[in-house]
């Protein structure tokens, strides 16, 4: 199970490359058809992402998965 540390910077890593990109959560969410309350929930650490979702987002950024659930 992923700690409330560990979801902080998994949605600081998601928010970090949306911010280089110029893009908004809004955006990603419409891009991968994920609901934005996930993204609510991760940002307020009160839950963690799907694999399913998970893979959404590296496959968005053109990254691994890994890379969002590395320290």
């Amino acid at each position: 199970s992923i700690n409330r540390k560990e979801l902080n910077k998994m949605y600081s890593k998601i928010v970090e490359l949306l911010e280089e990109r110029g893009q908004t959560v809004a955006e990603l969410c419409r891009a991968t058809e994920i609901n934005q309350s996930v993204f609510a929930n991760l940002k307020n650490r009160d839950t963690n992402l799907s694999a399913g979702n998970l893979a959404k987002v590296a496959k968005y950024f053109g990254l691994p998965m890994e890379y969002f659930m590395e320290g």
